[in-house]
């Protein structure tokens, strides 16, 4: 361990906006912005996950029979099959933001 790097160097308050040692800069007023692109971005597969599951519930809730077994009934089964559907068009969905989404940022980028 060596006690004279500059780990262990302590700096005034007053020193931190200058530059110390050389060309480096301390980190301050760094905020990192978060919106709800980000947000969405991190957890998308959790979000479409959580609205298939919520349309199998609903088909298996409405179709009358009370039943967790229900599911096997014909006309049960054919209509949670339109749970690929939803998927593929969540997909295609999530395809168009990220594209739009990329757009914006290559666009922001470009002087």
């Amino acid at each position: 361990m060596n006690r004279k790097s500059d780990f262990f160097v302590r700096s005034d308050p007053e020193e931190e906006t200058h530059v110390t040692f050389g060309k480096r800069k301390s980190k301050i007023n760094f905020v990192e912005v978060r919106t709800f692109l980000h947000l969405y971005r991190s957890f998308d597969r959790m979000w479409m996950f959580l609205i298939l599951v919520f349309q199998a519930m609903l088909i298996i809730s409405w179709h009358g029979d009370g039943s967790i077994f229900g599911i096997f009934d014909n006309g049960v089964f054919e209509s949670i099959l339109s749970i690929f559907i939803t998927s593929a068009v969540l997909n295609f969905f999530q395809g168009i933001f990220i594209l739009s989404y990329m757009l914006f940022l290559f666009s922001s980028r470009i002087p």
